[in-house]
């Protein structure tokens, strides 16, 4: 299989998070082999007192992640440009461990990958049924705005998860889904086609990058700002990537503009 040409990687994970295989080291290593200019490591960021080893890294590996990512970083900087950023989700009021990981353990930026919420104090996945459809909705929108208009982030990866999670794109999904855009765009930020969800659903009709989101995307908001996200987790990726090709498919498919070459100082911190 011909090798994917992705200059520029903003969403890539490490073994820590779990559901990943490679060492940070052999990850950079076939990132240059590839011939990519920018590697962002992002990993799931743990949130204290949330145990889920098959999900996120825990709160005593973010050291380690950390000094590793900056020990690669200066070690090949003459080769490619490494960033050191996590990818969280954005619970309003809870997130002071956030910042402190900004402000006093320097990693670079946040990137919001809204796969949970949190309702009366719970962490609460998308799909879960003990809640009104409607409430998972809310929360999840407003979620992502908070963590826009609060300058958290500068970068929505798969903004329509919440369409595969909740199987369909119905009148509340979309009207949701519309404020984060308009959020989004109020506030110049990234909103991220994700190449990664097609791995999990194949050709499902509510898979992300989805086809309802991003046309409707494409037809009411062609100022807003997109790029694609490989969400790398495993070092064959860039070679035996079968899932990035389709996810491109939809993207002419569409016609959507995308930004490959994103300023990272600039733009995401």
């Amino acid at each position: 299989m011909k090798p994917l040409d992705f200059k520029y990687v903003y969403h890539s994970h490490t073994h820590r998070c779990g559901h990943s295989i490679g060492t940070d080291e052999q990850f950079v290593l076939d990132a240059i082999e590839q011939g990519v200019k920018i590697l962002c490591f992002t990993d799931h960021t743990p949130i204290p007192n949330c145990h889920q080893p098959k999900v996120r890294m825990e709160m005593e590996d973010i050291d380690d992640y950390i000094s590793s990512i900056n020990y690669l970083k200066n070690k090949y900087k003459d080769k490619i440009e490494i960033h050191l950023a996590l990818e969280a989700e954005n619970f309003p009021g809870h997130n002071d461990y956030l910042y402190d990981f900004i402000k006093n353990k320097g990693i670079e930026y946040i990137i919001l990958g809204q796969h949970v919420v949190m309702i009366d104090g719970n962490i609460v996945w998308l799909m879960n049924e003990n809640y009104p459809k409607q409430v998972i909705i809310d929360t999840y929108v407003n979620s992502i705005i908070d963590a826009l208009e609060s300058g958290l982030t500068k970068y929505v990866a798969h903004p329509d998860l919440l369409v595969s999670n909740l199987g369909e794109f119905s009148k509340e999904v979309e009207l949701g889904l519309r404020k984060v855009v308009e959020c989004a765009i109020k506030h110049n930020a990234y909103i991220e086609v994700n190449c990664h969800g097609l791995y999990y659903l194949g050709d499902d009709e509510f898979a992300y990058p989805n086809k309802y989101f991003w046309n409707m995307v494409k037809k009411d908001y062609p100022e807003a700002k997109i790029t694609l996200g490989l969400d790398i987790h495993n070092l064959d990726e860039y070679e035996n990537n079968i899932w990035a090709p389709k996810a491109l498919a939809l993207v002419k498919e569409v016609g959507l503009n995308l930004t490959s070459e994103i300023d990272v100082e600039g733009e995401l911190k």
